[in-house]
């Protein structure tokens, strides 16, 4: 049955899952007679592009036996709600650890740091989707897919060991199905008036990353440099979330009554991905928050579209320096930040380049794991 296939374990309509298999077809180049995806919940697919036409099904439908004669099996994360299978799957046979890869996130990674630093060691909380078989893999897995050298001087912490392959690739896939994507890069590709980024900063590449006192001390920093009425600003916020942005209009208020200046900021809330990309695409700097959206903005580095500034040693600083390789404006408070907007020496071509270099390495990496 999965003899010679590559088996994607994740949810059936999960994004990055279905966003990882379309990268594998398009840019990896892995035939779809290939691949295969086992579903954790019995729900149909409706994210993949019907002309993949890859085997999906539930794994309740198959043994232990039949799972494990599959090439490889790729879990999207390792986390509660799927390690219990991972845990049958190597308690069924040693072998299966060396067809076992996860494709670690960052957010995992976070949450083990977390809950290493609290307590000395990763354990089961109420908040870092760790589980008892969580823990009882852990110690057993071989390989992970993520970044080399921004993950791994914390994964020999965390994990205790070194005894694990990495490959190389994380994130390869991109923000939304490629045959998709390249027609948005192309819209964006005609360079025009129409498609030009603004004199436009996003404050945070996704809701809820930034607190309004961060923000406040963004702006006024700004305001201090001179350069606060040159640009405009988008917030990504929460449509309930009312406090939040009230206190940054009364901040503008401010502004505008008292020191008589007048800013323009808008705050979109949740949309798709071709709306949210097309967003971003519009701005000239990114403030990016200190982990998290990394597949968008290498997406806006691709593109060319600005500039990203990130605080110093944050965990998307070190991945984007150390991993993908790109210069960045790194700050280490709000007055260096707006020095940096103020007097930019990123060469948004020459990261444009390198990143479009990393993702060929990716792709070429995956190729050799699952051709």
């Amino acid at each position: 049955m999965f003899e010679n296939k590559n088996i994607i374990v994740g949810k059936s309509n999960h994004v990055f899952t279905n966003l990882y298999i379309d990268m594998l077809i398009h840019n990896c180049h892995i035939h779809p007679d290939n691949l295969g995806l086992i579903t954790l919940d019995d729900e149909k697919n409706t994210c993949l592009p019907a002309e993949h036409d890859i085997f999906i099904d539930y794994y309740k439908n198959y043994q232990l036996q039949e799972l494990s004669t599959a090439k490889t099996i790729t879990f999207i994360s390792l986390n509660a709600y799927n390690s219990f299978l991972i845990q049958a799957l190597l308690d069924f046979s040693g072998v299966n650890a060396d067809k076992i890869y996860i494709h670690l996130t960052e957010d995992e990674l976070s949450r083990w740091k977390e809950t290493h630093e609290q307590y000395g060691e990763i354990r089961e909380t109420k908040k870092n989707s760790v589980s008892s078989c969580c823990l009882s893999v852990l110690p057993r897995i071989k390989h992970f897919i993520a970044s080399e050298q921004a993950f791994r001087p914390e994964m020999e912490i965390l994990l205790k060991r070194t005894d694990f392959t990495i490959v190389d690739a994380r994130d390869a896939f991109s923000v939304m199905p490629v045959q998709l994507l390249n027609k948005f890069r192309e819209l964006y590709s005609e360079q025009t008036q129409h498609t030009q980024p603004e004199n436009k900063i996003l404050i945070g590449a996704k809701r809820g990353v930034f607190k309004y006192l961060e923000i406040i001390s963004f702006l006024r920093a700004l305001d201090k440099a001179g350069i606060l009425r040159d640009y405009k600003y988008m917030i990504f916020t929460y449509e309930k979330r009312k406090f939040f942005r009230v206190m940054i209009d009364l901040y503008c208020l401010y502004l505008r009554h008292i020191r008589k200046t007048i800013i323009d900021i808008s705050y979109p809330t949740v949309t798709n991905s071709v709306t949210y990309n097309a967003l971003l695409v519009s701005c000239s700097h990114i403030i990016l928050q200190p982990r998290g959206s990394m597949t968008s903005v290498k997406e806006f580095i691709k593109m060319g579209r600005g500039v990203v500034h990130v605080e110093k040693d944050t965990r998307n600083h070190l991945e984007l320096t150390l991993s993908v390789g790109v210069d960045v404006a790194a700050y280490s408070d709000p007055a260096e930040l707006a020095e940096n907007i103020k007097n930019n020496h990123i060469d948004i071509h020459a990261n444009q380049l390198k990143v479009t270099q990393r993702f060929k390495d990716s792709f070429a990496k995956l190729n050799a794991l699952y051709k």
